[in-house]
């Protein structure tokens, strides 16, 4: 999972492709609006898998305040210390950046396990949430093999 010059896309929660997610957030008119109540941080980990290339499983958080974020990094899954945190297989967030898999239904089929936080902030936030994922399925991301 290495990024080149050549190649425009960003490993999948790598710290560049973190940086990528937020800077579409932060271009993004339609989350500025439906996300200017949310001032927390939210973090996304995936399970390890060896198969799926993510042996140790991987993690992204974004820190939102107001429509804005104003932090993205990647770390461990278990360093992951935001109020809420969405688990998913690599399928699953595969499905999700592909848009064939919505944020809000994937939590509630269980396929995005709310591992911090609530249900209540998730259907608070649920506006929020799809438009964060449109950004994120902007990011060209590279998937482990």
């Amino acid at each position: 999972m290495h990024e080149t010059t050549h190649d425009r896309r960003h490993d999948a929660f790598s710290a560049a492709w973190a940086d990528a997610w937020r800077d579409a957030i932060n271009a993004d008119a339609t989350y500025g609006d439906v996300g200017a109540r949310w001032r927390d941080a939210l973090a996304l980990t995936c399970a390890a898998e060896t198969d799926a290339g993510f042996p140790a499983g991987a993690a992204v958080e974004v820190t939102l305040d107001g429509g804005r974020c104003t932090g993205a990094r990647a770390l461990a899954p278990d360093a992951a210390d935001a109020p809420l945190v969405l688990h998913a297989t690599a399928a699953t967030w595969r499905a999700l950046l592909d848009g064939s898999l919505d944020p809000v239904a994937g939590v509630a089929l269980g396929k995005l396990r709310l591992a911090r936080g609530s249900l209540g902030a998730i259907m608070l936030h649920a506006a929020a949430l799809k438009a964060l994922v449109a950004c994120a399925q902007r990011v060209p991301t590279r998937w482990p093999a």
